[in-house]
Order: structure tokens, then sequence, then C-alpha cells
């Protein structure tokens, strides 16, 4: 028992850590937060859960990944990029999924609600401990008005390996 419960404090301390010095930094109108969850490995999948909040009082609508030219990327401390291809519509090595839809799928978020998002980047380096910038770019209506393109950007998400 005192194993387990020394194994399972190690594995929240490492998330933790994990998650305390991952650095965000968004662009979008106040009010629509963009929140880091974890970073984690599973087998040669890495996986980056975060969460989009829409915390006023007005709905988000037509919520998509922005075509513009700067569209989803990621880079590890290995010096490997995983980069969306909008020819294909999909990530030549990653999958990306908002409120449960594939990107380029058009979602809204009512007033006061969150949604998960996350990304999954496939034959991730197994020698790779950092992802050191994720960039992600929206477009999306919001209060009458088109926001074209948002970005947000995480920097420095640790990887935890299970």
């Amino acid at each position: 028992m005192k194993k387990i419960t020394f194994l399972i404090l190690l594995f929240w301390g490492l998330c933790i850590e994990a998650s305390a010095q991952v650095q965000v930094a968004w662009d979008g109108p106040v009010g629509i937060d963009i929140v880091f969850k974890r970073c984690y490995v599973r087998g040669n999948q890495c996986i980056v859960d975060f969460v989009i909040a829409n915390n006023t009082n007005k709905d988000i609508s037509s919520f998509s990944t922005s075509h513009h030219p700067l569209r989803p990327i990621a880079y590890d401390d290995e010096g490997n990029s995983y980069e969306y291809n909008i020819s294909a519509s999909k990530f030549n090595n990653a999958e990306c999924m908002i409120g449960g839809k594939r990107l380029g799928e058009v979602i809204s978020i009512p007033a006061g609600v969150s949604v998960k998002a996350h990304m999954v980047i496939t034959s991730f380096d197994e020698f790779a401990t950092k992802i050191t910038l994720y960039r992600h770019e929206f477009s999306f209506m919001y209060n009458n008005i088109h926001m074209y393109p948002k970005r947000v950007e995480f920097r420095n998400i640790s990887v935890v390996r299970e």
C-alpha cells in the first residue's frame, strides 16, 4: 500500500511540475481563455491536453482552425517538427481535436462553457523530453465580429512518459 501511495504521489508531483513550467500566450479576446492541462506519452504518441474556456456572456460561433499560413505546428527538444498539412486536411504525423471534432470542423462554444482540446502526435521521438513550442491559430465569430486569426502558443511543455 505504501508503494502504491508513493507512486501516485510521484506521478502527481511530475504532473504538477510539468504544468507549472508551461508558458501560454494567447492573443484572443479577454474572457476567452486557453489553459494547458497536461502532456504525456503513451507508446509512441504524445498527447497535449488543453481547454478552451468561454468565460464571457456571448456565444462563440464558427470556431475552427485558421487556414492562415501559420498553421498548427509543434517542435520538440530533439529538433523534430510536427506540422499540419492543409492540402491533406490533417497533420502529417499528428491529430488535433477540439470539442470532440477534428480540425477543420466548425464548433460553437456557448457562453460560460469550456471544451476539451488535444493534439496527438504520432511517431513522437523516443528521446524527446519537451515540446519547446506548440503553435495553433483559430478563427471564430465573437460578438458579431470575425476574429481571424488568433494565435495560441504553448512553450516549454515537459513530457511525462507513462
